[in-house]
């Protein structure tokens, strides 16, 4: 299952706000472009040269949301966000065609896809003011505390 994957720009102060919100996808300033999450942005990370995926991985922070259920509010490593924030085109298609390659990237995701992935992260990322953070919520849902399905909104970039 897919879960609903956005980047945010938020105090981190504001995370749990973040999780009561009862629209954030339809009110919010956002990114969401692919289901892509700590994991493989730290994948990502490493691959960019920023450091090992051990050390980048343990850069996540859970903030808000620390039940099994969903949703999450995790932090952004800063030195990601500075990373994906100054990819030039030329660097966006060299790491788009690499990450591919990468675990289970090759049977999700084409090199199309990362390409306007890291083409639009960079841009909210470098336009918008941080901290950054990632929501996680699962597709298609409506729970007791009125999250919204991806019919009742639209991603902004």
């Amino acid at each position: 299952m897919n879960h609903r994957i956005g980047i945010f720009s938020i105090a981190e102060s504001c995370a749990d706000e973040l999780l009561w919100n009862r629209r954030p996808w339809a009110t919010l300033d956002h990114f969401r472009g692919l289901p892509i999450g700590p994991m493989e942005l730290a994948d990502l990370a490493a691959l960019l040269g920023i450091g090992n995926y051990e050390r980048l991985i343990g850069g996540f922070s859970l903030l808000a949301g620390e039940s099994q259920d969903m949703p999450w509010v995790i932090s952004l490593p800063l030195d990601l966000v500075e990373a994906v924030s100054s990819l030039n085109d030329h660097d966006i298609a060299a790491a788009a065609r690499l990450w591919a390659l990468r675990g289970d990237m090759t049977s999700r995701f084409t090199n199309t896809d990362l390409e306007q992935y890291l083409k639009g992260a960079g841009l909210f990322l470098s336009s918008c003011p941080g901290p950054h953070v990632l929501l996680v919520t699962a597709p298609e849902t409506r729970d007791t505390n009125g999250w919204t399905s991806d019919a009742d909104s639209a991603p902004h970039q």
